[in-house]
């Protein structure tokens, strides 16, 4: 008699081990991954931290919690930190 199934069945036919172990490599990777990532993002730097406050208070007063002059006055105080960190890291 012959085997009529498909060749890729033939790989499901392992240990159960086998495969229990290969989805664990692989979950172990895809989170190492997750976390190299996440490690690089959260490296970088006082400027991209300052300006991503700027976007949120840009955001406040849009939604009518800030008035324009406190935009104003945060803005300018964020940018000029942005702008002397900018400067230093130049030099």
């Amino acid at each position: 008699m012959t085997d009529h199934r498909n060749p890729i069945w033939n790989y499901f036919e392992g240990s159960i081990l086998t495969w229990i172990l290969l989805v664990v490599a692989i979950a172990v990777l895809i989170w190492l991954v997750v976390r190299i990532r996440a490690w690089f993002r959260d490296d970088s730097g006082p400027a991209a931290t300052e300006y991503e406050m700027l976007m949120q208070f840009k955001e406040l007063r849009r939604e009518g919690n800030l008035s324009e002059e406190e935009y104003r006055s945060i803005k300018n105080e964020l940018t000029s930190r942005i702008n002397d960190s900018a400067r230093s890291d130049g030099n």
